[in-house]
């Protein structure tokens, strides 16, 4: 892989704090709501922004 830019890895570092934020959002949702069709959605939907902040960690060191 080539090496990354300061600006490159300022974004992949935003990117990643995105990402969490997001997790940390939608386990919320998914503990607080009732209809358990909410709570599949959210708890897919948090599985998917784990593997791509677990992917993104690659990248930068966090």
């Amino acid at each position: 892989m080539a090496n990354l830019t300061a600006m490159e890895c300022l974004l992949l570092e935003e990117h990643f704090r995105s990402e969490n934020a997001m997790l940390q959002l939608l386990q919320f949702a998914q503990h607080h709501c009732r209809d358990p069709r909410c709570q599949n959605i959210c708890e897919t939907m948090a599985q998917e922004h784990r593997q791509q902040s677990d992917h993104l960690a690659r990248y930068v060191n966090l």
